[in-house]
């Protein structure tokens, strides 16, 4: 994988090289983004609303205005629900078309910018299509919202790349204004603002990180306060100091739930494990990439709000997405050893079979304790504390598919 192409330039404010595509690359990566969809959505089954969907689905049908029956905190997550009603009023049809049709949407915006994030991290356009791939490949950015279209998750990924991608680029206002819409779709946009304010603070920009703090304040507050809910599903009772620190104490002793944390990390990010070598890894410490913005504390920043958050584990590990794409984008630019095309093959075959991209899935029943729910939930792992006889198989697999990468590395003649 090469270093981009003409038409850089460096931003006085940044650290990095910041790439311009042309019209023809962007035209080819929406496009690109498209077929992706389409195909993983031809071998990708589907499932009526259950659980957490219940709730969206009532957002979308009846809205939040004289609704009696929201439940917290789905609730307090409109974004998606009001465009799934939006689009429904919008051409006559029923708001379960309207989720599919705005997940798919998000689907190709998500992937288009995690294209768009790559070449702003100094990568040629074809390299970012790799990466493009990787993302498409994922199990949770692409092959779960299409399977299960009436969750929120698929709509909140394109801000909080946005809002990642503004902050790398040094873009303040842009940052500030899409994390704070991207509040509407899911709590995880606390990332990039967290990423935003200290940042902010280091910089000794006081005034900027106390405006950060403030207007996440209000919204995040706000559309509690604006919201009434009729009852709450939340992970943590916050009824009482008391019973937040019980909880806070609590959750970490909790071995199951913290085994699960662990598996999901290293399966999200098994790209990066397939894809490391000492010296890629060490272009990543060493160059303009890490520089670009806080990954640390941003990757630091979700795996505090999995560990403190519901019982999806693993998808709550995959708003580590920017940092996935940062660190392959230093892998991808190494000197000593870039990635070659076979490697790269190999990798993504690795990734297509471990996330279960092209195989139907077990569609599960409202009860949690059915044996097609717990099938379903087997086939990623990582769910709450559940630890089953499916999470060793997936871990033993995950291990296997980094073995077979490394004896491939050994065996292939290094390239300058």
């Amino acid at each position: 994988m090469r270093r981009t192409e003409p038409r850089e330039r460096v931003s006085p404010r940044s650290t990095a090289t910041e790439s311009v595509p042309t019209g023809r690359e962007t035209g080819v990566a929406l496009l690109v983004a498209a077929l992706w969809v389409l195909g993983v959505d031809l071998v990708t089954n589907g499932t009526p609303p259950l659980w957490d969907a219940v709730s969206y689905v009532d957002v979308a049908q009846n809205g939040l205005a004289g609704n009696e029956h929201l439940v917290a905190p789905f609730a307090y997550r409109p974004g998606v629900p009001l465009l799934a009603r939006a689009v429904a009023g919008l051409l006559g049809v029923d708001v379960l078309v309207g989720f599919d049709v705005v997940t798919r949407t998000a689907l190709v915006a998500t992937l288009f910018l995690a294209w768009r994030f790559a070449r702003a991290l100094s990568l040629a356009a074809g390299a970012a299509l790799g990466l493009q791939a990787v993302v498409a490949l994922s199990f949770f950015h692409l092959k779960l919202p299409l399977f299960f279209p009436t969750l929120v998750d698929a709509g909140a990924y394109p801000f909080l790349l946005g809002a990642l991608l503004a902050i790398a680029r040094r873009r303040f206002a842009a940052a500030l204004a899409v994390a704070l819409v991207g509040l509407a779709f899911k709590e995880f946009l606390l990332v990039p603002l967290g990423v935003l304010a200290w940042q902010a603070a280091r910089e000794r920009r006081f005034g900027r990180a106390g405006l950060v703090v403030l207007a996440t304040a209000f919204v995040f507050l706000g559309l509690r306060a604006a919201i009434p809910v009729e009852r709450s599903q939340q992970f943590v009772d916050l009824s009482s100091l008391e019973n937040v620190w019980i909880y806070l104490r609590w959750v970490p002793l909790r071995w199951e739930r913290d085994v699960n944390v662990v598996f999901s990390v290293a399966s999200y990010f098994l790209p990066c494990l397939l894809l490391v070598t000492h010296e890629r890894w060490r272009a990543w410490r060493a160059g303009p990439i890490r520089a670009a913005a806080p990954w640390g504390l941003a990757l630091g920043l979700v795996l505090l709000l999995t560990l403190y958050g519901g019982t999806n584990v693993s998808t709550f590990v995959s708003y580590g997405l920017p940092v996935q794409l940062a660190v392959l984008a230093a892998f991808a630019t190494a000197e000593e050893r870039p990635i070659g095309r076979a490697e790269l093959v190999l990798a993504l075959v690795a990734l297509g079979v471990f996330n279960r991209v092209g195989v139907l899935l077990p569609v599960p029943r409202a009860e949690l304790a059915h044996a097609d729910s717990l099938a379903y939930l087997d086939v990623y792992a990582g769910w709450g504390s559940r630890l089953s006889s499916a999470t060793l198989a997936r871990a033993i697999e995950l291990v296997a598919w980094i073995a077979l990468l490394h004896v491939v590395r050994r065996a292939t003649p290094r390239r300058g």
